[in-house]
């Protein structure tokens, strides 16, 4: 019920390809599963349903940015079509990029030595993560936060990329001082 009710805090990472021009975007846009040639969820502000999602920029590495987006709605492939219709596309996304390609070390990293012909991508699959769910505890009423570890070749992916450009999406944000 609580999904259904939208009481559920849903919070995802991503990998995307490019900078975007926000620190933070709330993207509100109707969106119609099914609706082209390739049965892509599309934006339709006429057939569509309510879709609303926020995200927060986590840091750029390079080539690529760390992406949070909160659904506040949970439509089919929400927050790849809310980033789409904003210009972005995630990492290995075979639906709304045109830029599939895996995300291999000798692109990003310098003083690489391995063979390009055997080297294996770091990540060769789409790059959304459903990261942290809290909900409600249905007898304590009590809220609950759940975490999942990212899967083995996005947290290598996140490590290297932490490494060589610095900024990590799982590393603690520290407030600033109010003097």
């Amino acid at each position: 019920m609580q999904f259904e009710n939208r009481e559920v805090e849903k919070t995802y990472h991503c990998l995307i390809n490019g900078r975007p021009l926000w620190q933070t975007l709330h993207v509100d846009l109707p969106l119609q599963p099914d609706g082209d040639a390739r049965h892509r969820t599309v934006a339709n502000n006429r057939f569509g349903k309510p879709a609303v999602t926020d995200f927060r920029l986590l840091g750029i590495c390079g080539p690529y940015s760390w992406i949070e987006a909160k659904p506040k709605t949970g439509r089919t492939h929400q927050i790849r079509v809310h980033l789409a219709e904003n210009g972005l596309c995630i990492v290995c996304d075979p639906l709304y990029s045109g830029n599939q390609k895996p995300v291999r070390l000798s692109e990003f990293k310098k003083k690489w030595n391995g063979d390009e012909y055997e080297e294996q991508p770091l990540l060769n699959r789409l790059a959304l993560h459903a990261y942290m769910l809290t909900i409600t505890h249905p007898k304590t009423g009590e809220r609950m936060t759940f975490t999942a570890p990212y899967p083995k070749d996005m947290d290598a992916t996140r490590n290297q990329l932490a490494k060589i450009y610095g900024p990590d999406p799982l590393a603690p944000v520290i407030a600033p001082i109010e003097e």
